[in-house]
């Protein structure tokens, strides 16, 4: 090898190590000035993240708690966090904190994106918070809907139309029922035992819903909805009284045939989020009062599985 070619390696490499050397300096906020005076070290409040009694007195208002926290300092990288939180300041987060609990939009002033190339820090930031804050509120003002008025699933029936996909029945009750948002979720569950060809572990799989009325979405996820399939429930879709729709059972299958087991219970439950209208489910109530559920034991053999009802 010649002398350039062993000069050009040497710059590659050299602009390698500089640009890693900046992106990790940008990623880990090295390159921002040392933190305020007043405030705790980065340092000293990681090492007590779990512990922050020894640095923070427990009567120390919510506010002096956030301004003692340090600017600049803060998780990054965390790959398997929800998105928007894979990176994030402590201080962002505490005055987001702060701005939920007490519902005062100033707060979220305080609140200071990370920003990354490499990872998702949009929770914490003055728009997401300004968000919840007013989502929050509009919440509280909503309309509540009694729980007797909601959609609440009466029989489960349900057949396997192909080897990997189950066509499942739910009669509504009442009749004319809220319509609106439901959080839909159907699983399979298989309780364990003993086959011939082995020993079958307690498992539960979901089984992923499929309608036109049926789509994915985390936007009620502040309703604590029972899974992210949600339907919306109209006079088309429920009429009368009933839904059919598909369920992907391909893991399902591939488990059972796999393992020898041929049994498993079929589980559906719908929750009540929000009504068309914008109502909401009363919070002074439980969260069960707005959920129903109904089970079928099957047997993938059997041509006409019985009917439990919950």
């Amino acid at each position: 090898m010649g002398q350039p070619d062993v000069l050009r390696r040497r710059i590659l490499l050299t602009a390698a190590l500089l640009v890693f050397i900046l992106l990790w300096a940008y990623e880990t906020d090295s390159l921002f000035e040392p933190e305020a005076p007043g405030t705790l070290s980065c340092s000293a409040y990681k090492a007590n993240i779990n512990n922050l009694y020894k640095l923070i007195p427990n009567d120390m208002t919510p506010e002096a708690r956030c301004l003692l926290t340090p600017h600049r300092c803060g998780p990054t990288g965390l790959l398997f966090n929800p998105p928007g939180m894979q990176t994030y300041y402590y201080r962002s987060q505490c005055y987001h904190d702060l701005a939920i609990a007490s519902l005062n939009e100033a707060h979220c002033r305080s609140v200071i994106e990370r920003k990354s190339l490499l990872f998702d820090g949009s929770r914490y930031s003055q728009h997401a918070c300004l968000a919840r804050v007013r989502q929050i509120r509009a919440d509280q003002a909503a309309p509540r809907v009694d729980p007797d008025r909601v959609a609440r699933i009466e029989t489960l029936t349900a057949s396997f139309e192909q080897d990997r996909e189950l066509a499942i029945t739910i009669s509504l009750t009442p009749e004319k029922p809220v319509y609106g948002a439901y959080a839909l979720t159907t699983t399979a569950q298989l309780d364990g035992g003993s086959t011939e060809n082995a020993q079958i572990p307690q498992v539960t799989l979901a089984l992923n819903a499929s309608h036109p009325a049926i789509t994915r979405d985390r936007r009620y996820a502040r309703l604590l909805p029972i899974g992210d399939e949600v339907l919306q429930l109209t006079p088309e879709h429920g009429k009368p009284a009933t839904l059919t729709y598909g369920a992907d059972t391909a893991q399902l299958v591939n488990y059972l045939k796999r393992t020898g087991g041929d049994r498993f219970t079929l589980s559906v439950r719908l929750q009540f989020l929000e009504s068309a209208a914008g109502a909401l489910a009363d919070p002074a109530l439980p969260r069960d009062a707005y959920i129903s559920e109904q089970i079928m034991h099957f047997r993938t053999q059997e041509a006409a599985p019985r009917q439990h009802d919950s």
